[in-house]
């Protein structure tokens, strides 16, 4: 504790001023007020775009993180409990979600004490329900009054609710199902249409009578989508009615493991769908990344069908195959995980306060990073705000088979088909035979759902799946009505009641209608079906152009997309999935609009050049590697074709040193040290410093460039960064980046004579285990890290990782060239400058 006052002195001692290291609250406190409502109607404001364009800036607290936190078990300290939840507000997350909330009442009053003083949304996940019957409602009410009642009284009164904790997690914990349920042959005659006691041995293996394999299997796939059904109906609506009738928001996700599962099902009674999503989807086979893509779109879907607005990820970071990996998680390592929920549709982030088996802390007030994590909280909240403004906007709606659920079938996961890829350019949204039986109209020749979700056709897949003779039945109700299905003729029914009585010869006959044979394309009253599985051949034949599409050089770049309609406009978030700068022209299916970038890492605005033409509008885009940006429509276009001109970087001088080092205290490095240039901390001569772990400053003083004038812009870029850096110049917070490039606009700080430039830069806790290992292997008792790892052997011999700033740092601006040349002329290149103290 001694070390880390002095350390905090010493920078408050003419070096920096102390708030670079408390992180106090900022911009973040003066946006942070919550917001009354689900959705954030920026629309209804007299300014709307004036509106947006602020809290793109400074993002609300609707809009933000959420910690996924766990109770310390046998109480805490009230002043703990208080260092975490203030660490929680500076840092910019809008609330913590509580995995254990029976772990300990005491601490959990104070948590939920300290939410409420502090602003921040607080959540409880549901506990499992080991020994009650999960297909039985009446059961499942009498357990979750019990909980609630139990929760109510460690709580203490009041605290229940919308004035302290808000919200039910449930269904990520895995269900422990029985077989069956007393109730479950009546409940299988209601919903299936026959008596299933006779069928009773197929669950066995036996076989029943002369009945065919193919029946037998029927009565296999209605047995276990009525155990589903039920799930669904009986515990999941039973939880969303009890949570509601108790004035709580229900975030509902589908359970883990192998319990059969609906799951856009059970997350349409949640307020707020929810899903896991793993970076490692996107490692390994294609075909992994595209099974983790439609699990979370699924939950997306829902939201986007019902009309839920938000969708809930918890989204957990990439820690690769090294020893050391659970101690070397930065803010980068989340960006794959991050883009894969973001294009496929979350929009509220929930982080882990720790990560694997481990226990290594990820997102939380003890990561080495910790005080300079805002910046990249603040990332997160801009990117999930213009997600949630307006509509999601998709061409398709994908129809999900009818088969038994994909938790209880047999392990082909739930990969889509082969050909089941969504055409390029355009999107799709996943839509339930139920969904498309209760919540769908046509309006026109487009599906309609309850919320207002409109898609120009519904797909069947890229190829013929089963199909119930009620949902083609409502099939050639919609077509009927106007709507357009493509998709190849559909496979027998799956259901055992549609073999019998006259069924068969009722579904012959509406396939027949639909589904001619040799006919591509059937008019049926106001509507039409496409015969086959290329939807992108189909939706060319309807005349729909591609939503979004990239020309020229990268054109064939893996860019992801999501779009948004806005009651003022259209908004595009662009993916680069490549390791690689991306350049192309981004075609957008918009007109007379002008275009603008929005940067979510800094929340910088700025025109953009476009030309419109076509039916669509074309824009000059640049994506940095696993970079993203927005694209946003919402002025008018003050003609068809604006070119800006083009900007040209000049750098001016790079601050080569000496620079003057000052460690946090208390963790092996010593108090400061001048180095006469940058180098990698970690191949320090220096024990302490090669084995550091935590925030160190980096002083130099600097005087304007030559060539440099107030009123143009100035920029820092600091180069190599390992791996969290915040900016200071002259005691003005310029902002913080977690990702390259590492670059900040600091004009408006300079001032003439000397400046001082500190930079506060944070790696992973890897260096400093390491070395505690070393030091445990050489004999020693005592560790400086905090009791985070196993101390072991492999871990001792583990190589360092990269860490500190190790540049250049280079100074320099921008001009626009015009007809005669730059605007500004900087003159020559850059020079080298040495500290100015």
């Amino acid at each position: 504790m001694k070390g880390q006052q002095g350390w905090r002195a010493w920078l408050a001692g003419g070096f920096v001023s102390a708030a670079l290291v408390s992180g106090g609250s900022g911009a973040w406190a003066a946006g942070a007020q919550p917001v009354a409502g689900q959705v954030e109607e920026i629309g209804q404001a007299r300014d709307a775009g004036a509106m947006l364009e602020a809290r793109f800036r400074t993002p609300p607290a609707s809009a933000r993180a959420r910690l996924d936190w766990r109770l310390p078990d046998g109480g805490a300290a009230s002043s703990a409990v208080a260092a975490d939840l203030d660490w929680m507000s500076r840092t910019g997350l809008g609330g913590l979600q509580i995995e254990n909330a029976s772990a300990s009442p005491q601490a959990l009053r104070l948590v939920a004490q300290g939410a409420q003083a502090q602003g921040l949304d607080l959540v409880l996940a549901l506990p499992a329900a080991e020994a009650v019957d999960s297909l039985d409602g009446a059961a499942m009410r009498i357990w979750l009054n019990r909980c609630f009642d139990d929760l109510q009284a460690a709580l203490g009164a009041g605290m229940l609710g919308p004035h302290g904790v808000r919200g039910l997690v449930s269904g990520t914990q895995r269900v422990a199902l029985p077989a069956t349920t007393p109730l479950m042959n009546a409940q299988f005659a209601r919903l299936r249409g026959y008596d299933p006691a006779p069928w009773l041995p197929v669950l066995s293996g036996a076989g029943v009578g002369e009945a065919s394999a193919q029946d037998q299997a029927r009565f296999l796939r209605d047995w276990r989508r009525t155990r589903a059904d039920l799930l669904n109906s009986e515990r999941f609506g039973m939880i969303a009615q009890v949570a509601h009738e108790r004035g709580l928001k229900l975030y509902g996700a589908a359970p883990e493991g192998a319990a059969p599962d609906d799951a856009m099902a059970m997350r349409m009674r949640a307020d707020v769908p929810m899903v896991v999503v793993a970076q490692a989807a996107l490692t390994g086979a294609r075909g992994a990344g595209l099974a983790g893509e439609r699990r979370i779109a699924e939950a997306a879907s829902v939201a986007h069908v019902y009309g839920q607005n938000w969708v809930a990820g918890e989204v957990l970071p990439d820690m690769g195959p090294s020893i050391i990996a659970p101690w070397t998680v930065t803010p980068y390592a989340m960006r794959g995980a991050l883009d894969l929920a973001f294009v496929n549709g979350v929009n509220r982030v929930i982080l882990p306060a720790r990560i694997g088996a481990s226990g290594a802390p990820w997102f939380g007030p003890q990561q080495s990073w910790a005080g300079l994590a805002q910046g990249f909280s603040d990332y997160l909240a801009r990117t999930s705000l213009m997600l949630q403004q307006g509509h999601n906007v998709a061409d398709l709606a994908e129809l999900a088979d009818e088969e038994a659920p994909r938790g209880d079938a047999p392990p082909r996961g739930d990969a889509p088909p082969r050909d089941d890829a969504v055409p390029p350019g355009y999107a799709r949204d996943f839509v339930t035979a139920a969904m498309v039986d209760g919540s769908f109209v046509v309006d026109g020749h487009d599906l309609v759902s309850q919320s207002g979700a409109r898609y120009r056709a519904l797909w069947l897949g890229g190829v013929a799946r089963p199909m119930t003779l009620r949902t083609l039945a409502r099939l050639a109700d919609l077509v009927a009505a106007g709507a357009t299905v493509i998709g190849p003729r559909p496979l027998a029914s799956p259901a055992l009641a549609d073999a019998q009585g006259d069924a068969p010869a009722r579904w012959q006959s509406l396939t027949a209608m639909l589904w001619p044979e040799g006919q591509v394309e059937t008019v049926v009253g106001q509507g039409r079906v496409i015969a086959g599985g290329n939807a992108g051949v189909a939706l060319a034949r309807m005349g729909v152009a591609p939503d979004f599409r990239p020309a020229g050089s990268d054109a064939g770049s893996d860019t992801a997309f999501v779009h948004r309609t806005m009651r003022d406009g259209e908004s595009w978030y662009l993916v680069n999935r490549a390791d690689h700068e991306v350049r192309f022209d981004g075609h957008f299916r918009v007109m007379g609009k002008a275009a603008e970038i929005w940067h979510a890492e800094t929340g910088q605005i700025e025109a953009a050049s476009y030309r419109i033409e076509g039916g669509e509008t074309r824009v000059p885009l640049v994506l940095a590697p696993r970079g993203s940006l927005f694209v946003v429509f919402r002025k008018p276009a003050s003609a068809r074709a604006v070119q800006l001109a083009p900007v040209v970087e000049r750098p001016l001088v790079t601050l080569t040193g000496p620079w003057a080092l000052a460690f946090q205290g208390g963790r092996g490095a010593p108090a400061r040290l001048n180095v006469p240039a940058l180098t990698r901390l970690d191949r320090s001569p220096i024990e302490g410093v090669r084995h550091f772990s935590g925030e160190v400053a980096y002083g130099i003083g600097f005087r304007p460039p030559r060539g440099w004038k107030r009123g143009m812009p100035l920029w820092l870029d600091l180069g190599e960064v390992h791996d969290l850096a915040q900016v200071r110049v002259n005691d003005r917070d310029m902002g913080t980046r977690w990702q390259a490039p590492y670059r900040y606009d600091i004009g408006s700080a300079v001032r003439g004579g000397t400046n001082r430039l500190v930079v506060q830069v944070a790696g992973s806790w890897a260096n400093r285990v390491i070395g505690d290992a070393a030091a445990r292997a050489a004999g020693a008792k005592a560790a400086i890290a905090p009791a985070i790892a196993p101390l072991t052997a492999d871990i001792a011999r583990a190589p360092l990782v990269p860490s500190g700033l190790v540049g250049p740092v280079v100074l320099g601006t921008t001009v626009q060239e015009t007809g005669n040349g730059p605007a500004h002329s900087a003159g020559g290149g850059p020079t080298e400058a040495r500290s100015t103290r």
